[in-house]
């Protein structure tokens, strides 16, 4: 069994057992030496390439940690007849260090690779590693309650990449070339393992991780049969026992525990029990060494994300928010937007942004991009209530005006105003879904012709899944545009029903989706048989079918105004947004008065 065992493992941990206990450790190497010749001077280059504050003896400790760090992970001595080879035939992978000032005034050098100079023979095909979707994360926190002592916990894995399991023997050799300054020293290594921006890194750290936490279902599924209840439970602990999801494949449960976790790069999030909980981030933590690790509790919230994660007990009642007040203030003190107003909708009106139609300048451009870049990440994180303005931003990236400018301004003081937003409610029993979509015909058609479709997606009365996106084709009707908003909103409430499955969450399988047009019901249901679409949309397309196919979702008519998905369609003005934003969050949003405001903005 010994050399099976060995054979499964290869290229993750080796396996030692000792007294019939079963330990996973890391294979050690001979300590390689990666000596700088001139480090001073080339600190002192990067600082003035790079343009960074500081002398070459302030950032030297972070440099030289960083050689440290990756020499000691990743980098082994060649002989000179392989250096001169490698440099002659350009056979590796360049590398640079990146200066990085933190926030708490430490000064870090990033040695990462420069991926492009890697070939297709070197790191394969495969390059892209999976990523969850936020949804998967709220799905996560918001699920229905199964067990009374259930808890929520996040850890952060440090150096991700350095710690994927080594390249395999055999497996062809890949070098990385080093000149510290341009005439200076140059250095050539072979690499030993994934580095932080070669290629296929990303993939290498998803795909170690995931053999880490579900060897122990490869060992069942091989038949093996492990003498002595205290093995099985040490290799049972020390490999995690999980099961990968299939479409979501950064969502893992462990079925003999209960235990979920979702994977975001090198960020885990948890969902079980308390023993199970300490057991597994424990466990973990021997493999690959975590930075820190959090239980939530009610005084003492988690951060995942640059999320801050929150509950507290209200009556006897558990509640769990999301929310980004520290993040905001952060993104306002960096743009240095400053709020001098209080700002109760991000864009009452979908002619302001085309009044000022001057073009930005270079710098301008750059600011504008990163204002709507970290909107965007609010927008798809959290905050539904900006979606639609988001969409509207990004449309203008490529060649933004001052009237643009304005309304990304706008939008970013709204969010700063309503900085207390927060995502979440009460913790229940079970799962209760709702499905709203709805659509915009040629709303925006000074801009384009195209019609706007959004999607609401709620589980236990908490929004976990939006789109606000336009739709690829001109359409003719409103009708054309609810229809195929329709069929978007069965596609995605598909893809939530097979995360709810990956994740082993009970949720209704019927879908039953709620829209403001009579018409959509009777295309649904095949009660017209003159229709004026004939000829328009086709009986034999698949998406047609699937949207008629009654036994897996339904169609039901809802009032325009009970549309949950309305917002995302559309500019709304302070009252309308404030109605509808009320009806999705349950309660009227919390908004910054003047007062606070100001102080708001001085702390910042």
């Amino acid at each position: 069994m010994c050399g099976d065992l060995r054979d499964l493992f290869m290229g993750v941990r080796t396996l030692h057992i000792d007294g019939g206990i079963v330990l996973l450790a890391m294979q050690t190497c001979e300590a390689m030496i990666v000596e700088l010749q001139d480090k001073e001077r080339m600190v002192s280059e990067l600082i003035r390439k790079q343009k960074q504050t500081g002398t070459v003896e302030d950032w030297i400790p972070g440099v030289e940690a960083e050689f440290k760090k990756v020499r000691d992970a990743r980098l082994e001595e060649v002989s000179e007849e392989v250096r001169q080879k490698v440099i002659r035939e350009k056979l590796a992978m360049r590398l640079r260090v990146i200066l990085e000032l933190k926030r708490d005034e430490w000064r870090k050098g990033r040695l990462v690779g420069q991926g492009f100079w890697e070939t297709e023979s070197q790191y394969g095909r495969k390059i892209d590693s999976p990523m969850a979707s936020l949804a998967a994360v709220r799905m996560l926190l918001f699920m229905g309650e199964e067990v009374d002592d259930e808890v929520i916990a996040c850890g952060d894995i440090s150096g991700a990449f350095l710690a994927a399991d080594e390249y395999p023997e055999g497996s062809e050799p890949r070098y990385v070339l080093f000149q510290e300054y341009k005439g200076g020293a140059m250095h050539v290594w072979r690499l030993k393992g994934p580095l932080y921006g070669s290629k296929d890194s990303p993939y290498k750290w998803w795909d170690s991780f995931v053999r880490h936490v579900t060897n122990m279902q490869q060992l069942v599924q091989q038949g093996y049969e492990i003498e002595g209840e205290s093995m099985y439970e040490a290799i049972e602990r020390a490999s995690m026992g999980f099961v990968k999801g299939i479409d979501e494949e950064c969502t893992f449960y462990n079925p003999s525990t209960g235990m979920r976790i979702v994977l975001w790069v090198d960020d885990v999030i948890s969902r079980g029990t308390r023993e199970e909980t300490i057991r597994f981030y424990t466990d973990l933590n021997e493999t690959y060494t975590l930075r820190s690790w959090d239980i939530l509790e009610s005084d003492s919230p988690i951060r995942y994300l640059g999320i801050d994660i929150t509950e507290e007990v209200k009556d006897g009642v558990k509640y769990r928010y999301m929310n980004q007040e520290r993040d905001v203030r952060m993104f306002l003190e960096d743009h240095a937007i400053e709020i001098v107003k209080e700002v109760r909708c991000p864009m009452p009106d979908r002619e302001r942004i085309l009044k000022n139609n001057k073009k930005l300048n270079k710098e301008d451009t750059k600011e504008y991009r990163s204002i709507v870049g970290g909107l965007s990440f609010y927008a798809i994180s959290l905050r539904w209530d900006i979606a639609r303005a988001v969409t509207r931003l990004q449309e203008f990236n490529q060649e933004p005006t001052e009237g643009c400018m304005a309304e990304a301004v706008r939008v970013a003081m709204y969010v700063g105003c309503t900085s207390g937003f927060r995502l979440g409610g009460a913790v229940v029993k079970g799962n209760r879904m709702e499905y709203y979509t709805d659509s915009d015909h040629v709303g925006d058609e000074k801009l384009t012709r195209r019609s706007h479709t959004g999607v609401m997606i709620l589980m236990n009365g908490i929004p976990i899944h939006w789109r606000s996106k336009r739709q690829p084709k001109t359409v003719l009707s409103p009708a054309h545009a609810e229809i195929y908003a329709c069929s978007e909103g069965l596609r995605e409430a598909r893809l939530i029903g097979w995360t709810a499955e990956d994740m082993a969450i009970d949720i209704p399988h019927r879908i039953v989706l709620q829209v403001d047009n009579s018409q959509v019901k009777s295309f649904k249901e095949s009660t017209c048989m003159h229709s004026k679409l004939k000829g328009v949309i086709s009986k034999r397309w698949d998406w047609v079918q699937e949207l008629q196919d009654d036994r897996e979702c339904e169609v039901i008519h809802v009032n325009t105004k009970e549309n949950k998905a309305d917002i995302l369609t559309k500019c709304l003005n302070g009252p309308e947004h404030r109605r509808q934003m009320q009806q999705v969050y349950g309660s009227e949003l919390p908004f910054k008065r003047q007062e606070e405001i100001i102080m708001y903005t001085c702390e910042a």
